[in-house]
Order: structure tokens, then C-alpha cells, then sequence
């Protein structure tokens, strides 16, 4: 190796066994008091080569030209000559996990071109250019005692490099965090597994976080956070948190050394998120610590960093490094606590020994016997047994509009479910010309998260009038329920066609229909046309008269009065009354709307009852979510389509608006 002189980094600091100064003329209370959040924005190794230690990568280049010119251009490097650097334009750096932090080596991939002048007798005769890609390496040292880092070789062969000579086959990005793709986290299971002495792989022994953070010579405390959605914090310099005695009670102030995690102390009444958040934290320290040494060496003034519950994952996405730590964070301890073979062949044994094949409680009973063996999450055992191959416990767990919803068996691959916001629905009656056709043809309904046919063998209306799946729907969701994809879209897209739910977290993914999963749509559908038809028949010859007439009739079939519409609908009783008797007056689509509502009118009732009035539905988004009104909200007061048609970003039917008053100013809740 044809190394420089080391550079030393200025935040270094010497070891207490040989100084009692502070570091940096700094204070321990002092440094160090802020904590690495979403909003941090980090420094790749580039920015610590170039700003910290200093490093010119077209002058270590010329360096090592001029001392060296035989490994590139041969025996013509005898002549007398001069070099130039003619371009070093980097392509990008190159590391790899599983490095000493003393002795870390990064590769810098430059494109270069190197000119090399001869002279004879002083006079220029001639050049020999060098062109090619080439990798400069530098070497860290990232003990916070030494900090220091220099120029180390020139690698000309691609096979000498970092990447190329790595048996694991992990690589480092630019902020030196490892790229994992799925069977890394195979590998790297393996590897602790292994390290811990206990071949889990074929045993079967439940993986002990603690034992591991042991080994690797951490230390947990239990604290309390101020932010109930925090889990643990990882201390990865000096710092300082607030824990407490779990014998007595008691929170005091503690200062903590680099190497502490720190776990909220209301986990400890649940076991498996206990096992899970420990070993999340103790992966930051595992697969984060080059991050971390790296920010630290360019004087970052962070000491910890804080896990909340995370939502989002997709590895398409530009995510940050701070995304990229938590989703790492999240999908490792599935690997390290649930080992693939010896947790598929357990899985096999106990379903058989349940005796009733995959079924719903069976599946259920799985997640939940597989979970208190492992000691971890049921969510989390539910992911592994679903790449395990048990896919039909990915009906288990969802939600539906921030809820939780009733499980059912799913048999979908990958990105595919049964459920879906009804935000994303209405995204999608907007969109999907495709979905707004099956769903405005009335033989589905929303129920559950889940768009079903409207047959009593799949959905029965409870006493207080929501639709509910039926035991044999949730078993048979491929026979009734309509499918989605889930996907992704841009940090920057927050919303469409102007409206997304307000006062909700507005996430980055959305479901998108595919296709109805059944074997025989047609039939159920034409035999629901047939029913629906049948029903409606006598109230579509209350409207074969005049609008007025119309209203009348439909107002006396509904058993309803003037003053109750009124009330119903927020419309003035002067209103109804030229609804029912005004010829010449011009009604808006909203007032016609919030009467269809207000009367509970069957969706295809309510679209004759319009076509009847003066007034007809416009090509716009408004219009749109009018008629998914009168399909899927029309069993709700006016006051609360209102309500979602506001949070929608639409305008209301009328001045009736759940938890506003009639000035359209919000009422404060009890």
C-alpha cells in the first residue's frame, strides 16, 4: 500500500486514561444534547473526505501518478516526463459491511484521464494518455479517540476491489449504510445467529434480544418519553435521558455512554413488543454504526436517535438514510426471531394438529401460538409466516380507516388485499373509470374496509344499519370481495384533483383496483340486478310523473313531512315546498342530492329522480363524489355526508355539517 500522511479530524479526542481535559473545550453537560429526528439531513463519506479531512481526489491522484507512472502506462515511465490530470469526475464511493471500525477502507470510483508528457533534451516530444475508471482508497479510523483517515492505494483492477473481493457480498452506500435486499437479511441472520454460538436455524430456540445486546456489549435501561408512539432511543454518543427504577417508580436523570439503548418502560407489560423494540434498537447499533461513526467524524452534534412506530416501506421510493435505518430496523428482527425452516416445519405440525386445514380460526389461532413461542409480535409473526408461504393469515391484523377490522382468510400474492381506505376508494371512483363502472352498478357494497357483493350469504345489515360480513364471507373472500394493489406514490404527491382526507395522516401509498377475484361475477351480478330491479320497481312508478309530482310521492312512500325534510337536510322549509309545487324553479344538484340522502333513496332511484329535475350531474370532481355519496353514504345523516365531503376537499350538500355551525365555523367537542 503506497499511503500519505493522515489526516486527524478535529473532533477526535484524547482517552480519559491519559487526559481529563474536555473534549474539544467542550463540556459533557453541553455536547451532544440533540437527538437525529426525520428532519436531519446527514453527511456521505465524499463530505467527510473532502471537508473534514481534505482530501483533493484529483490531487491524490496526481500523487500517486507521478510517484507510480509504471502501473500505468509500463516501461515508457523510464522516460523523463511530466503528468496532468486531465478530468477525476467521481462515479460513485464504494464500501462494504463487516469492517473493522480501526481499519474501514472506502473506494472512491473515479472516471479518470491522466496525461503523461515526455521531453527529450528538454524539449517536449510527445504524450501518452491514460484513460479508464479507477478506484482511489482511503482508509478510516473511527475509534472517537483517533479519527483519522488517508489516501491508501490506487486499485486498476475491478477485482481487487472492495466489492468484488467481499465474500458476504454487503454493500455500503454513500452514507455507509448497508444496500439489504432480501436475502441479505438471510445472510446477516445467520451471521448474529452464528456469532451467538446457538444454530437457531435447526434447533429452534427462541431468539434472546438481550443475550445479544449483551454480547455486543450494550446496555438498556428503561425510561419514559414524553411521545407515547416512541419505543426506544439508541445512544450512540454522551448523552443524557430520563429513566426509571422499575422497582420503585422513581425517574431520575442519567448520563449514558455511546452504546446505550433506552426502552419505554410501558412495554414491559406486553413481552413481545418488548422482544421486538430491543431488538430493533440493538439493530441501529448493528447495521447503523458506520452511519453513525461517520456522522460523528464530521462534528455532527447528535447523541441519539429516536424509534417511533414507522408506516412507511416500499424500496422504489427515494427514501432517506433515516428511512432507509428504519425499515432496515423493522424487517431484521423478523429474520433474527422467527428462523425460516425450524418456524415453517413448527407452523406445518401445529395446523395439523389443529385439524381444520387453513381456515380462519385456524390461522388465528397460528399467529397466536407461534407469536408466545417466539416471544414476539403478532404482526410480526403474521409477516414471516406470510413469506413462509402461510399467506392466508395476511387477512389478519388490517385496518380499514385507522380501525381495526375483523380478520378473514386471504389466498392473495404479494401487494394484493381485499381492504381499502375509503379515501383510497374514492380516489379510485375518481380515477378508475373501470372501478366507478362495477361499483355504480349497485351490486357491491362497502363493509368492512372491503368492497362485497350485496348478497345476504356475504353481508347482513346490523340493528343499527352498517354493513357486516358474514362468517362464511370472511372465510370466502375470493367468492365476494373485490381486489386492490397497493402502491406507491411520491414524497411530494399530497393529494388529487385538490381533495385527500384532511385531519388524517396523508400516507404515501394508496390501493389501486385490479379486478374482481370471484369465479362467477357474472351470474351473482346478474341474479343481484334482478333483485335490485325487482325492489326498486315500485318506487321508479312514483317518478314516471313530474319532478314536483315526484317529490311528492316519494316524500309520502318515506312517510316524511315538509318540516322533517327540512330538518333532515338542512334546506329551509320554503325549500320543500317549491320542490314540491314550483315548476319554474331551478333547484341545484346539491339541494337534490341532500334530499335523494335524506329519504334514503336506492342509488339507482335517486339517479331517475335527478334525471327528472332541472339540474343534472356535471363532469367534475364534486359530481363525482356526489354520486359515491348516493351509492355508499346514503343510509347516513346529511349532516355526515356533509362532513366527509368537507374532508374530502368538496363542497357541501348544504349548510348541515357535522360539528360545524351554519356559518361553517368548527364547534368545539366536549
Amino acid at each position: 500500500m503506497k499511503s500519505s500522511v493522515s489526516y486527524r479530524n478535529t473532533y477526535a479526542y484524547k482517552s480519559a486514561k491519559t487526559s481529563k481535559t474536555t473534549m474539544q473545550h467542550r463540556t459533557e453537560d453541553t455536547i451532544h444534547q440533540t437527538r437525529i429526528d426525520e428532519n436531519f439531513k446527514p453527511y456521505t463519506v465524499i463530505d467527510v473526505l473532502t471537508k473534514v479531512y481534505h482530501r483533493c481526489f484529483t490531487n491524490d491522484l496526481f500523487a500517486y501518478a507521478k510517484n507510480y507512472p509504471e502501473e500505468l502506462i509500463g516501461k515508457e515511465a523510464e522516460k523523463s516526463h511530466d503528468v496532468r490530470i486531465l478530468r477525476a469526475k467521481v462515479i460513485r464511493p464504494e464500501s462494504v459491511f463487516f469492517q473493522p471500525v480501526n481499519e474501514f477502507y472506502v473506494d472512491i470510483l473515479v472516471d479518470a484521464g491522466i496525461a503523461f508528457d515526455f521531453y527529450e533534451d528538454g524539449r517536449f516530444c510527445s504524450s501518452k494518455v491514460w484513460n479508464g475508471e479507477l478506484r482511489l482508497r482511503y482508509v478510516f479510523d473511527f475509534r472517537p479517540c483517533h479519527m483519522d483517515c488517508h489516501f491508501a492505494d490506487v486499485i486498476l483492477d475491478d477485482n481487487d476491489s472492495l466489492i468484488n473481493t467481499d465474500e458476504m457480498f454487503i454493500t455500503l452506500d454513500k452514507y455507509l449504510l448497508p444496500y439489504l435486499q432480501g436475502v441479505d437479511y438471510e445472510i446477516l441472520a445467520e451471521n448474529i445467529l452464528e456469532r451467538q454460538q446457538k444454530n437457531c436455524l435447526s434447533s429452534d430456540v427462541p431468539f434472546d434480544p438481550f443475550d445479544w445486546i449483551r454480547n455486543m456489549g450494550l446496555k438498556v435501561h428503561y425510561g419514559i418519553f414524553p411521545d407515547e408512539s416512541i419505543l426506544g432511543e439508541y445512544f450512540f454518543d454522551r448523552g443524557s435521558t430520563a429513566l426509571i427504577d422499575k422497582s420503585t417508580g422513581e425517574i431520575y436523570d442519567l448520563k449514558v455512554s455511546p452504546g446505550t439503548i433506552v426502552l419505554n418502560n410501558k412495554l414491559l407489560d406486553n413481552k413481545g413488543i418488548l422482544n421486538a423494540t430491543a431488538t430493533h434498537e440493538a439493530i441501529h447499533h448493528y447495521l447503523g454504526i458506520y452511519f453513525f461513526l461517520l456522522q460523528k467524524t464530521h462534528g455532527q452534534g447528535f447523541c441519539s436517535y429516536l424509534c417511533k412506530r414507522y408506516q412507511r416501506s416500499d424500496a422504489h421510493m427515494s427514501l432517506s438514510p433515516i428511512d432507509i435505518m428504519e425499515l432496515q430496523a423493522n424487517k431484521l428482527p423478523g429474520y433474527l426471531m422467527i428462523q425460516k425452516e425450524s418456524a415453517k416445519e413448527r407452523a406445518t405440525k401445529l395446523l395439523l394438529y389443529y385439524g381444520k386445514g387453513r381456515s380462519l380460526d385456524s390461522m388465528k389461532r397460528l399467529v397466536d401460538d407461534m407469536s408466545d413461542y417466539y416471544r414476539t409480535t403478532k404482526v410480526m409473526m403474521k409477516t414471516r409466516l406470510i413469506e413462509m408461504g402461510f399467506t392466508e393469515v395476511s387477512g389478519l391484523t388490517q385496518t380499514a380507516n385507522g380501525h381495526l377490522i375483523p380478520p378473514y382468510v386471504s389466498t392473495l400474492g404479494k401487494g394484493e388485499t381485499y381492504t381499502i381506505d375509503e379515501s383510497d376508494a374514492i380516489r379510485e371512483f375518481v380515477e378508475n373509470e373501470e372501478f366507478s363502472r362495477i361499483i355504480s352498478s349497485g351490486h357491491f357494497v362497502y363493509a368492512e374496509g372491503h368492497f362485497c357483493l350485496n348478497d345476504k350469504k356475504y353481508v347482513f345489515k346490523t340493528v343499527s344499519g352498517i354493513y357486516t360480513l358474514t362468517g362464511y364471507a370472511r372465510n370466502h373472500m375470493r367468492e365476494c370481495c373485490l381486489v386492490f394493489k397497493t402502491i406507491y406514490i411520491s414524497n411530494g404527491t399530497k393529494g388529487f384533483y385538490g381533495y385527500l382526507f384532511k385531519g388524517k395522516s396523508a400516507s404515501n401509498k394508496h390501493k389501486k383496483y385490479v379486478g374482481f377475484n370471484g369465479e362467477s361475477v357474472v351470474t351473482e351480478e346478474g341474479r343481484k340486478l334482478r333483485e335490485q330491479a325487482e325492489k326498486e320497481i315500485n318506487e321508479t312508478a312514483f317518478i314516471s310523473v313530474s319532478f314536483n309530482q315526484a317529490t311528492v310521492n316519494l316524500m309520502k312512500s318515506h312517510n316524511i313531512t315538509v318540516s322533517q325534510l327540512a330538518e333532515k337536510t338542512g334546506l329551509s322549509i320554503e325549500t320543500i315546498k317549491n320542490l314540491r309545487n314550483n315548476p319554474d324553479m331551478v333547484f341545484s344538484i346539491e339541494t337534490i342530492v341532500a334530499v335523494c340522502i335524506a329519504m334514503q333513496l336506492p342509488y339507482s332511484t335517486s339517479l331517475d329522480y335527478i334525471d327528472m329535475s332541472p339540474c343534472k350531474f356535471l363532469k367534475t370532481v364534486d359530481m363525482k363524489l356526489y354520486k359515491y355519496a348516493l351509492m355508499h353514504w346514503n343510509e347516513l345523516p346529511v349532516s355526515v355526508v356533509n362532513r366527509k365531503l368537507v374532508e374530502a376537499d368538496a363542497r357541501p350538500l348544504t349548510n348541515l355539517v357535522d360539528g360545524f355551525d351554519e356559518n361553517g365555523r368548527m364547534l368545539e367537542r366536549a
